[in-house]
């Protein structure tokens, strides 16, 4: 099912972006397409705690979100009006960390992270709701991504030094069981910000939130946990 999707995703893409340039030429202007930058950080959670995770924290802890890096480039496409379509590649940090308390008799408190690593790839429909005739414009966008997990790794440290570890989360499987956090994810995302055009270049201050629709573990136990993600990203446009 996931090759399918990729696939007919890939699919829609490439036919897609050329219908779209070739309509914009068409209207005899040629598109003026930016490339750019972006670099921001992400406040990262997991809208539930699922059974991998539950056997080692136990049902006595407090969720916090982790604060991960999120950067990478970007492609803006002019469509008719104030549209525009901007496909990304983000290398963004993802996950969560569980604080659990009275966990035995001698560590009385822990922290466990769980620390997920992606390659992410939105694909986004700009709308900039200002005046062409003002340099700063208010914008909206809304989109899709789809990302590849490239690490994966849980953390604990607690007052008991012995039990502190950093292990990959795949460090415990075999060849007959499962890896416990999916490869894929797959995301609705939607923000606003601010587009600032200055000396050439355009500048946009944005946030985000991104909502994951897929499970991202193999042993969820009943739950239904997914990546959520709130942005701050500052792009920079050539």
């Amino acid at each position: 099912m996931r090759t399918r999707f990729w696939i007919s995703a890939t699919a829609f893409a490439l036919a897609t972006v050329p219908s779209v340039l070739s309509a914009q030429l068409s209207r005899g202007a040629a598109p003026q397409s930016r490339y750019g930058i972006l670099i921001g950080s992400n406040l990262s959670s997991v809208s539930e705690t699922f059974q991998a995770v539950k056997s080692v924290v136990g049902a006595a802890y407090n969720t916090k979100r982790r604060v991960g890096l999120n950067a990478g480039v970007y492609a803006n496409i002019p469509l008719p009006g104030a549209f525009s379509l901007q496909p990304e590649a983000h290398y963004s940090q993802k996950g969560v960390s569980y604080e659990v308390t009275n966990l035995n008799a001698q560590t009385t408190s822990a922290t466990v992270g769980l620390k997920l690593d992606y390659v992410e790839v939105p694909v986004l429909l700009k709308i900039d709701i200002g005046s062409k005739a003002s340099s700063i414009h208010p914008i909206l966008f809304v989109g899709a991504s789809g990302a590849f997990r490239i690490t994966c790794n849980i953390d604990v440290s607690s007052n008991i030094s012995s039990l502190n570890s950093s292990k990959a989360c795949t460090e415990n499987t075999t060849s007959t069981s499962k890896d416990p956090i999916e490869k894929y994810d797959v995301s609705a995302v939607g923000g606003a910000g601010l587009s600032v055009s200055a000396l050439g270049r355009s500048y946009a201050l944005t946030l985000r939130y991104v909502q994951g629709l897929s499970k991202i573990s193999t042993d969820a136990g009943g739950s239904s946990p997914k990546n959520t993600v709130f942005s701050v990203q500052l792009g920079i446009g050539f």
